[in-house]
Formats: C-alpha cells, sequence, structure tokens
C-alpha cells in the first residue's frame, strides 16, 4: 500500500514539474479562450451544423444512401462550418488576443518579466493551435460517418484536411502581426475591419474548391503527397518568418529588432532551394524539358520574392544607426564573423545590402534556367522581373527610411516611414492604370502594355506571365528595372559606407583589461607592510 501511495506522489509531482516547464502565457491564454464566449459558441455551433447535416442529409437521400456516392457532399457540407471556425473565428480571436493585451494594459507589465517577446507570441500561437486541433476533434465523428458512406475517398480528405490546418495556423500568424502594427485605437480598428474583410475573402475562394469534381478524384501517388509536403513545408516557412516579425514588433525600440527575421529568413531560403532538387529527384521530372525546368525555376524564384518581400519591408524601414544596446548586444558578434556579420546587423542600408545578396544569386538562376534569348519562354520572365521589382522597391524603402528621418527626427520610433514607403509603392503602381484609363475613354489610343507602365508591377508581370518570347516592350520594362535598380544602389551608397563604417568600429572598440588600481590610502598601507620591519619600526 505505501509502494502505491509514493508511486502516486511521484507520478503527481513528475506531473507538476512538468507543467512549470510550460508555457505560462499558453496556460493564460487557453484558460480565458477556454472560458471565452467566442469559442463556446462557435464549438456549440460547429456541432450543432454537422448534426443538422447529418439529420437532415440522410432523409433527403433516403433508401440511396446505401448504394448512391454520398461520401463527397456529405464531407463538403461537413467541412464548411469547420473551415468557417479555424478559417475565421480562430484568426480573429487571435488578433484579438494581442489587442486586449494593449487595451487593458498588461502587456508592458508581462513584458518586463522574465518572460521575452517570443515565448508571448509563442504562447498566444500555439493557443490557437490547440484551439484548430479543437475543432477538428469535434468533426471527426462526422468525418467518420462520411468515411462508411460510397465513394469514400482517403486522398483528398486527408490532402485537404492537412492543407486547411496548415493554412489556418498561418492565418493566425497574419493577424498575430497585423495586431502589431498600429498602436492608436483609431487604426486598430480600421485594421480589424480589414482583417476580417480578408478572411471571409479567402474562405469564400476556398471553400468553392470543395465541390469542384476534379479536385475529389486526386490519385493516392507519391507525386500527390510529396506537393502536399511541398505545400505544407511553404505554409510553415510563411509561418515562421511571420511569427518572427510578430516577435520583432513588440520587441523594445532600443533592442535588436531585426537581426533574427535576417536569419531565419536565410535559412528558410536555403531549406527552399535544397527542397528543389529533392523534389524533382523524387517525383521523376529529371527528364522534363529544359523550358519546363525554367519555369519550375521561375515558380521556385516567386515563392522566395514573397519571402524577400515581407523581410524588406521590414528590415529596410529601420533607422540607419545602430542603438548603443544593440552595439553592445553584437559586438562579440561583429568582432568574431567579421564582414560576414554586416547584412545581419541592424540597419536599413544594411536591410539593403541583405536584400541584393538574396536575390542577386535569385536573378542569376533565373537567368541560366532560361532556355534562350530566341526560345520561348511560357512566362519564365516572371521570376527575373519580380526579382527586379524588389532590388528597386528595396533601395527605395532604405532610401525614404533614411530621408524622413533625417528631415523629421520624431519618426525615429515610430512606423511613418514604412507606412510612407507603401504609399509611394501604391501611387506609382495605380497612377499608369489610371493614364490608361483615361487614354481609352478619350479614344486617343488602346494600349496593351506600355515601358511606360513599368512602375506597376502588376501591369509588368501579367503582361510577362502571358507572353511567349521576349518583344520590345517587355525588354524595354525590363531595362528600365536594371537602371532604376542602379539608381537605387547608388542613392544609398553612401549609407551603406556610413554603415560599414559603423560595423567595423564595433570591432575596434574590444574593451580592455584593465589592471586593478588601488586607492591612495590602500596603495600606502600596502607598500608600509611590504617594508622590512626594522624599517617600519623607525
Amino acid at each position: 500500500m505505501s509502494n502505491q501511495t509514493s508511486g502516486q506522489t511521484e507520478k503527481l509531482s513528475f506531473w507538476d514539474r512538468f507543467s512549470d516547464y510550460m508555457n505560462p502565457i499558453l496556460v493564460k491564454e487557453v484558460r480565458q479562450a477556454f472560458k471565452g464566449r467566442g469559442f463556446i459558441t462557435t464549438f456549440g455551433l460547429l456541432l450543432a451544423s454537422c448534426w443538422v447535416i447529418s439529420f437532415f442529409g440522410a432523409i433527403a437521400a433516403g433508401a440511396s444512401l446505401e448504394y448512391y456516392s454520398y461520401a463527397e457532399q456529405f464531407f463538403s457540407f461537413y467541412f464548411l462550418p469547420l473551415a468557417a471556425a479555424i478559417g475565421i473565428v480562430v484568426p480573429f480571436l487571435a488578433y484579438t488576443s494581442m489587442l486586449n493585451e494593449r487595451h487593458d494594459d498588461t502587456f508592458e507589465m508581462v513584458s518586463i518579466t522574465s518572460l521575452n517577446a517570443r515565448r508571448i507570441v509563442n504562447g498566444k500561437l500555439v493557443n490557437a493551435v490547440v484551439q484548430i486541433l479543437l475543432f477538428y476533434s469535434a468533426i471527426t465523428p462526422f468525418i467518420a460517418f462520411s468515411s462508411l458512406l460510397q465513394g469514400f475517398r482517403f486522398t483528398p480528405v486527408f490532402f485537404i484536411l492537412v492543407m486547411s490546418f496548415f493554412w489556418s495556423v498561418g492565418l493566425c500568424s497574419l493577424t498575430l502581426l497585423v495586431s502589431t502594427l498600429a498602436n492608436n485605437r483609431l487604426m486598430q480598428g480600421f485594421l480589424a475591419l480589414v482583417m476580417v474583410g480578408f478572411l471571409f475573402l479567402c474562405f469564400s475562394f476556398s471553400f468553392p474548391l470543395m465541390f469542384e469534381s476534379g479536385f475529389w478524384m486526386i490519385p493516392a501517388e507519391f507525386e500527390v503527397y510529396a506537393g502536399l509536403a511541398g505545400i505544407c513545408l511553404l505554409f510553415t516557412a510563411i509561418s515562421l518568418l511571420l511569427r518572427e516579425i510578430t516577435v520583432a514588433q513588440i520587441t523594445f525600440e532600443s533592442d535588436n529588432r531585426s537581426s533574427g527575421i535576417r536569419i531565419v529568413c536565410s535559412l528558410l531560403l536555403i531549406l527552399f532551394w535544397v527542397a528543389l532538387p529533392i523534389t524533382v529527384s523524387l517525383t521523376g521530372l529529371t527528364g522534363m524539358p529544359v523550358g519546363a525546368m525554367s519555369y519550375m525555376v521561375s515558380y521556385w524564384t516567386v515563392i522566395s520574392c514573397i519571402l524577400l518581400s515581407l523581410v524588406i519591408l521590414f528590415v529596410c524601414t529601420e533607422p540607419l544607426e545602430m542603438s548603443r544596446r544593440v552595439k553592445k548586444q553584437v559586438q562579440s558578434v561583429a568582432q568574431s564573423a567579421g564582414i560576414l556579420a554586416f547584412p545581419f546587423l541592424p540597419g536599413c542600408a544594411r536591410g539593403y545590402v541583405y536584400a541584393l545578396l538574396h536575390l542577386l544569386p535569385l536573378a542569376f538562376v533565373c537567368i541560366l534556367s532560361m532556355p534562350g534569348i530566341t526560345s520561348r519562354y511560357d512566362g519564365t520572365m516572371v521570376g527575373l522581373i519580380f526579382v527586379l521589382y524588389l532590388c528597386v522597391y528595396a533601395g527605395l524603402a532604405a532610401f525614404v527610411s533614411q530621408l524622413l528621418r533625417q528631415w523629421f527626427p520624431s519618426m525615429r520610433t515610430t512606423h511613418a516611414p514604412r507606412a510612407a514607403f507603401l504609399i509611394l509603392v501604391s501611387i506609382a503602381a495605380i497612377v499608369p492604370h489610371i493614364v490608361v484609363i483615361v487614354l481609352e475613354e478619350s479614344r486617343v489610343a488602346r494600349i496593351d502594355y506600355s515601358a511606360m507602365m513599368v512602375t506597376s508591377p502588376v501591369a509588368t508581370i501579367s503582361y510577362a506571365a502571358g507572353k511567349w518570347e521576349l518583344d520590345g516592350e517587355l525588354f524595354s520594362a525590363i531595362s528600365m528595372l536594371v537602371l532604376m535598380s542602379i539608381a537605387m544602389f547608388i542613392l544609398n551608397l553612401g549609407a551603406i559606407l556610413r554603415s560599414g563604417m559603423e560595423t567595423f568600429s564595433l570591432k575596434g572598440n574590444a574593451r580592455p583589461k584593465y589592471k586593478k588600481v588601488l586607492p591612495p590610502a590602500e596603495k600606502s598601507t600596502t607598500e608600509e607592510n611590504d617594508l622590512p620591519l626594522g624599517s617600519q619600526e623607525s
């Protein structure tokens, strides 16, 4: 009896010790979520809607339920409330959870504790994952019921459920990031409306895919599962990058906020490009023609540019100089890594160099993968054009950030340079379309595409994607993008040199080893003690 009691005591003490290692933010958020009206109402509506679908669906099918293929219809209707729960409710609850920390003035109190910004974001993100898994567990019995019907196929169901899980986690990471971009309540309310509209838009586009007959006929082949793994890895990479940016946003202004983003993005890009030859070899695509391979490389380049565009928006709009706190933090790294640490240190000019070091290899790969100047491209120029646009935008973001902070010193710790850059890019992208509409309405000319529309990336990329060969307009647009990239590099050259001098000054500021200097009183006492005994008496 005593052995049993001691075993129970050891078991309880183990779980008590295990609970101490859990993230306290996760514990707090899970308890609040389970007590909140949003989760309880959504969970109840999910179960009720699935019961209603099962009841009325079985009545409508009647006796034909035994021999007709109703599994697809039942699963599609079961997935509708699940998609609404994990695609709209859970991401929006993640958005409000971060806002409540600021509204209740608890975020500053949490920030001064031993919990760092990464643990706070991880706790909120894992809380969203727990809610997603609970919604999946609620719909599992109904999916098991649909598996008993005729026409059930495991591969598309597995594909849909796994992909929707990673899609929901990515949306939660995005909403957590958006919740940190505004400080005043007016902007927070506006961003809340934007996020609700965006979530409903994603839901309206994703759900009709379930009713496509071709999607339900996905074969159970290795290539399908390899594609699913690639999509899940892409969503995971985007989620990790968004999480790192969110951590940077809630970190103190004087702290290092961008080195983590740069390191994570570099590692993700390396893994992403290592996966390209592995995917080609595993899926049996080694014998594909050169044009198809160049198209695949262009697709890989576009996805890499999407990841880099998120990084450029934040690292190229930072202040030019590092704070004293950051200098102390990165001094040892700068001394050990030397010039290799330059693009990973904070600063808008260093962020611009970081972007160029990643974009130029992508452009080189796109050029090498092209079948030839006189060959048919089949839209493979899109990757190169995307890279050139990011080269221009990275230089423009760094230059605008320096200019505004030089003219308006109050913008050193605000999001104003980032907002100004986005407004400038939006105006440059919209103006060519307005000019084309005015010219067509006045019947002056009908313009399909012109090199003067190069400031609009949507128009240029759309035109390049639909072209089978390199024509004059596309060649002129690419030439103008190259010239604008060179111009942006010249404009930021002075800032790059100043940032380089600042980085190399960290290497020379090694802390010297000081000798211990005694105070005068102690020094005289010590000298007297060192004298011989006779001399002290005299």
